[in-house]
């Protein structure tokens, strides 16, 4: 939401892109306003499925797997104590 918001209230712009020694950059002196695009509200809510569809959705799955299962992961470190003794162990200070 907040997303979309700042679509709305901030000014479009876009950079030219360089070719230099075969890789493609933007020229950082190239920065243009252009018209803001019209989107219909109803795209906001849409937005998620549109991003998980597209060419790079793949990418974005395997992202939000990983934070999960990263999630997950101090999740059950923070239930089993493991933070607190870890933290809270001499040996811990010591490596500081």
């Amino acid at each position: 939401m907040v997303a979309g918001i700042l679509t709305l209230v901030l000014a479009a712009g876009q950079h030219s892109r360089l070719e230099l020694d075969g890789r493609e950059t933007i020229d950082p002196a190239s920065f243009q306003l252009i018209e803001h695009p019209n989107y219909p509200i109803w795209r906001g809510f849409i937005a998620p499925i549109e991003v998980l569809g597209s060419d790079s959705g793949l990418t974005v799955i395997v992202i939000i797997v990983v934070l999960f299962f990263a999630g997950g992961a101090f999740a059950v470190m923070d239930e089993t104590g493991t933070f607190e003794e870890v933290v809270l162990s001499k040996a811990f200070i010591k490596i500081i």
